[in-house]
């Protein structure tokens, strides 16, 4: 093989991979957008892969004609390359979706059962002293309710920490949902209702909940 042919092939084989590099960049951002953003700005994130993927072929054209290569066999290979990646995105923001809110539901449904798992505690700890256990500090509550629940949930399932609000004669239990940011100052002022949002709040007061996901979820 000629030399200039040699170094032809390693700069194109060095543009594919900055190309599909680069659209995996993309694709990873919006993944991890999808799996944990909680900002306004996330919802944008997805534009990260038509613009790498932009600069992928930017690049890769100019590596190719660096070394003179031939015209023709630049847009074909070209074309290839950008097919390549736009079938890996549409993949992507496709597919994905539904499995991250596959995953969040199971999150979802662990939260609910651990709040039900801790409301069965605090009413068997009722049942033997009248009132509930007055503290909100988790390690507190933990040691207060050993003899009737084994390890306390203290995390949803987007690992946030559960937030308790204790007295004698009532109990509150809240995950912030998926963000872990409450929906208002005071989660003790939540609508009551059903939610239709992954991140919205999670509230289980006295035995049943008083705010719940229902039907369909999003974001």
């Amino acid at each position: 093989m000629k030399p200039q042919a040699r170094a032809t092939l390693v700069f194109v084989v060095i543009a594919v991979m900055a190309g599909i590099s680069s659209c995996a960049a993309g694709v990873i951002t919006y993944v991890r957008v999808v799996l944990e953003g909680c900002s306004l700005v996330d919802k944008w994130a997805w534009v990260a892969i038509p613009v790498l993927i932009a600069f992928a072929t930017f690049l890769f054209r100019w590596l190719h004609s660096f070394v003179g290569g031939d015209t023709d066999l630049l847009g074909s290979r070209t074309t290839f390359l950008v097919s390549l990646m736009v079938l890996f995105s549409l993949s992507a923001w496709f597919i994905l979706p539904n499995m991250t809110g596959a995953i969040d539901r199971g999150r979802q449904k662990r939260t609910m059962a651990d709040m039900r798992t801790v409301g069965m505690a605090l009413a068997d700890y009722r049942d033997s002293h009248g009132v509930y256990p007055q503290m909100n500090d988790p390690r507190e509550l933990q040691q207060e309710l050993t003899g009737y629940l084994r390890a306390l949930p203290t995390h949803d399932g987007w690992h946030n920490p559960f937030v308790f609000h204790m007295s004698s004669t009532s109990y509150t239990l809240v995950s912030w949902g998926k963000c872990g940011q409450p929906d208002i100052p005071s989660s003790l002022e939540c609508p009551p209702g059903t939610t239709a949002d992954f991140r919205a709040d999670i509230v289980y007061s006295d035995g049943k909940f008083a705010r719940w996901p229902q039907g369909i979820q999003a974001n």
